[in-house]
């Protein structure tokens, strides 16, 4: 298997950071309105999803 290093520049790396707390912000977000959760924050969202995974 072929592999491929490379380097990622630090201005470069925190804007994928930022790309990704958007997406999982929108991910909790979308999901908290399916569960009609709408009222709640994306953490709130968040320990809701973790509780209910942690019963199942």
């Amino acid at each position: 298997m072929l592999t491929k290093e490379f380097q990622i520049k630090e201005s470069d790396k925190k804007r994928i950071e930022d790309k990704i707390i958007v997406i999982r912000n929108n991910s909790y977000s979308y999901l908290g309105k399916g569960l009609g959760l709408d009222n709640l924050s994306n953490n709130q969202i968040e320990d809701f999803v973790k509780n209910i995974g942690n019963l199942l």
